[in-house]
């Protein structure tokens, strides 16, 4: 094997109490590298990553944010556009068809 990965796969690690988000680099195809608190990781809940292409989606206080990856850095974090956030809690996105399709559960 020992093929380099270009992907970078986010992970749940919990600190304290609280889960938030990290990140491991594939070294080859069958070991990871270090696992690091990735770097627009905060003090809040974040958690259930979805990594669409270079877009990343999660969970954050009950809201879906999301960050691109380009030119080897992740954007700060938004939340999602558009009528997805409320008063609700909003959690594990999930996306498909194209990017065009944004699953996700509310309660």
């Amino acid at each position: 094997m020992g093929k380099k990965r270009n992907v970078i796969w986010l992970l749940l690690l919990f600190v304290l109490v609280f889960p938030t988000l990290v990140v491991a680099k594939g070294i080859t195809s069958d070991m990871w590298g270090e696992i690091k608190v990735w770097e627009h990781s905060t003090e809040s809940v974040e958690r259930m990553p979805w990594v669409y292409g270079n877009t990343l989606y999660y969970a954050k206080d009950y809201d879906i944010y999301v960050s691109t990856f380009e030119n080897g850095v992740w954007s700060e974090p938004q939340p999602v556009p558009g009528p997805i956030n409320t008063g609700a809690n909003e959690i594990n996105p999930c996306v498909v068809g194209g990017g065009k399709v944004l699953y996700f559960a509310r309660y």
